[in-house]
């Protein structure tokens, strides 16, 4: 099995070294830095979260610490061993890559010294949150708006199908990543395969911020705009 999952990654670009998830694993670049960096991931990734974060490790010379023991306090199993999918994302941060990875495994991260510590989502009753976003990624936020307003979604004929695949006709047309927070929808709408929703949508061609809108509340969600993609999540419990 683990020679199938080797060469399914060597085909995604992934070329990663075969290791044991430790308590500590890699170099020590600077990780506020490097956070900001524009990856590519040219193919989804289905496998163990260790395979990806043993990649970027390697590949980003960043130092990332397992807390091993804040893990086990909160009964929450580490993330090194659980699975995590990563759809294709062309241009994305780092910064992206480890939030949406860590997201799926209950997980968060914070810097300490030239590392990346990887801890569970929650100290007893305070839910831990990521780190706020770095200043270079709330300025190409603010340029992505400006981006997406002015793009136009050409749909060819009727589409009705899954809400992941004219998602990714859309990311196909303009080159844009869009997320679908699994995780989200798993929390607020008790949700799973969110991704395999079925919407429509009638052929012509409107702006993407109105497509968004019409294929978002046929599930009950919302988008958001980051920096380096677009994320589809629920509708904000008002009660």
């Amino acid at each position: 099995m683990r020679s199938n999952l080797v060469a399914f990654l060597a085909c995604s670009g992934l070329a990663l070294a075969w290791a044991s998830l430790s308590m500590s694993y890699g170099r020590a670049a600077d990780p506020r830095i490097m956070m900001d960096k524009i990856i590519d991931i040219e193919k989804p990734f289905d496998g163990d979260t260790k395979d990806l974060l043993e990649y970027l490790s390697d590949r980003y010379e960043i130092k990332f610490v397992v807390d091993n023991t804040a893990f086990a306090k909160e009964k929450i199993q580490e993330p090194g061993s659980r699975r995590a999918q990563i759809p294709k994302l062309p241009g994305v941060s780092l910064d992206t890559t480890l939030r949406l990875l860590l997201e799926q495994t209950d997980a968060v991260f914070e810097f300490r010294g030239q590392a990346i510590v990887i801890l569970p989502n929650r100290d007893g009753m305070t839910r831990r949150r990521f780190p706020p976003h770095s200043q270079a990624q709330l300025v190409a936020r603010q340029a992505m708006r400006d981006k997406i307003a002015k793009l136009q979604f050409k749909v060819y004929k009727d589409f009705d199908g899954e809400l992941k695949d004219i998602l990714e006709g859309m990311s196909d047309q303009h080159g844009v990543s869009i997320i679908i927070d699994a995780a989200e929808f798993r929390r607020a709408r008790k949700v799973d395969a969110v991704g395999q929703s079925r919407v429509k949508l009638k052929s012509g061609t409107l702006p993407v911020p109105q497509a968004l809108d019409k294929i978002t509340g046929q599930i009950k969600g919302r988008y958001e705009i980051y920096g380096d993609h677009i994320r589809i999540l629920p509708i904000r419990d008002e009660s």
